[in-house]
């Protein structure tokens, strides 16, 4: 990978960190540009000493940049009101939820061109559960205008007779 490609890489993560994470920006913009800092000296250690970087910026450890932007995309999705009460009303439509994680997700210039919806669509699942528990969603087909469409439902928990929701919590 060329200074050039390195330097472009880093823009667009200092541009997505700003516009998608809403947790702790600066943090993840630091990592993010301590892990492109390690990459550049790694694989080209000419060019290195020409791009000033200061080696104690480099992570102590990997860094999993596809777990910090799924982490970021599934915390908006959580405080996202609109999504919050389709998905616990009628449902939506599973275009719809892969589209809107896209949008929450780290862009085109992380992941290539077009490839932001396969993004999305492969953090439904995940997104899904932390948000409200492996069996507390589902998929199911319905129909719109003649064709069958998958949509996600957030399912409502079933307390059992006798138990309010407070005497179903872990003690702290």
């Amino acid at each position: 990978m060329g200074l050039a490609a390195c330097q472009h890489l880093l823009q667009g993560l200092e541009r997505v960190v700003e516009r998608e994470v809403a947790v702790h920006p600066q943090l993840l913009r630091r990592r993010f540009s301590s892990a492109v800092s390690a990459a550049i000296q790694q694989t080209s250690p000419n060019v290195a000493a020409a791009t000033d970087v200061d080696e104690t910026d480099a992570p102590s450890e990997p860094f999993d940049a596809d777990a910090a932007y799924r982490a970021a995309a599934i915390t908006q999705l959580r405080v996202d009101r609109d999504f919050q009460h389709e998905i616990k009303s009628k449902g939506m439509w599973l275009w719809r939820l892969a589209q809107r994680l896209r949008h929450y997700g780290p862009g085109d210039e992380i992941l290539g061109e077009d490839e932001g919806f396969n993004w999305g669509l492969s953090v439904v699942e995940q997104a899904m559960s932390e948000m409200f528990g492996r069996d507390g969603f589902k998929r199911e087909y319905r129909d719109y205008k003649g064709r069958s469409l998958v949509w996600v439902t957030a399912t409502p928990t079933e307390v059992p007779s006798g138990e309010t929701p407070s005497e179903q919590e872990p003690p702290d």
